[in-house]
């Protein structure tokens, strides 16, 4: 890909996410899909990225479930 068209991918990238209004927040389990999908797809001689993508991923659904179980944790004390 020569620089001008890296330059116009570049851009119109740009322009995509300009739309969005940050800060966002995306649902954790549809982040953590969407890193998996991210990790499926790319590609890479070494694979490092690949496994950091996956792990992160995997991290956040731990975390997600962690969160909910002290969430479910918490509205029990506030009963009591």
């Amino acid at each position: 890909m020569s620089e001008s068209e890296n330059v116009k991918r570049t851009s119109n990238q740009a322009a995509g996410i300009a739309r969005f209004k940050f800060p966002m927040k995306t649902d954790t389990l549809i982040l953590a899909k969407a890193m998996r999908m991210l990790a499926d797809n790319f590609e890479s001689v070494h694979g490092l990225e690949y496994l950091a993508m996956y792990e992160a991923a995997e991290r956040l659904d731990e975390l997600h479930e962690e969160n909910k179980r002290l969430k479910a944790e918490i509205d029990g004390l506030k009963r009591d």
